[in-house]
């Protein structure tokens, strides 16, 4: 399903004229913070977030800029797996008792605590 989640996402963004090569980025961004949460979308929260952040502030020395591209990458995959124009919502509450931003990341724009 996170497959899919990402598949509707690159299909949003390359409707948006985005380039390929953001939206790429964009969806190895989210990846990376699933594979490090070692969780998906409907188990997100924001100590995950919180974690993510530090470790590659502080452990992996990114960029303050960098950082924020990767928030902005998470920040914008939450916002589309919440709005209800794409049903994500309600299919994962139908699978799996949990919805993506229920209780999951808050990501508020340049800002240095969260990540995404």
């Amino acid at each position: 399903m996170f497959t899919a989640m990402l598949d509707g996402w690159r299909n949003q963004q390359l409707a948006r004229n985005l380039s390929f090569g953001t939206v790429e980025s964009r969806q190895r961004a989210v990846r990376a913070f699933a594979e490090h949460a070692q969780a998906l979308p409907w188990r997100w929260t924001p100590q995950l977030v919180d974690e993510r952040c530090t470790d590659l502030r502080a452990v992996r020395r990114v960029r303050r800029s960098t950082l924020r591209g990767y928030q902005e990458a998470v920040r914008l995959f939450c916002a589309y797996l919440t709005d209800p124009a794409y049903g994500w919502v309600g299919e994962c509450e139908k699978r799996f008792w949990y919805a993506p931003g229920a209780g999951g990341p808050r990501v508020e724009r340049r800002s240095p605590r969260s990540c995404g």
